[in-house]
């Protein structure tokens, strides 16, 4: 089962993508497929395409020292058992 997640620590900004932060998947079993790597820049929903209230939890976060790649959702991935 495969979801694609938002980033951590930042519900309003993971729930304009449209999903739940990462960890919320991480809790029953989901496995990180894939992420973006450390220098990539900020989303688009980061960069001012959202509205006022999402913009203000990603300003808070830059100014706190959030790195861009960490406002990415991730790739996740859930391997269900198969009977037989």
């Amino acid at each position: 089962m495969l979801a694609a997640s938002g980033p951590e620590g930042m519900f309003r900004h993971a729930v304009l993508s449209g999903s739940l932060p990462w960890t919320a998947y991480a809790k029953p079993g989901f496995e990180v497929l894939a992420q973006k790597e450390e220098g990539a820049g900020l989303p688009a929903g980061a960069q001012g395409d959202s509205p006022p209230e999402v913009m203000a939890e990603v300003r808070g976060a830059l100014a706190a020292g959030r790195a861009a790649h960490t406002f990415h959702g991730r790739a996740m991935v859930l391997d269900l058992p198969q009977e037989r």
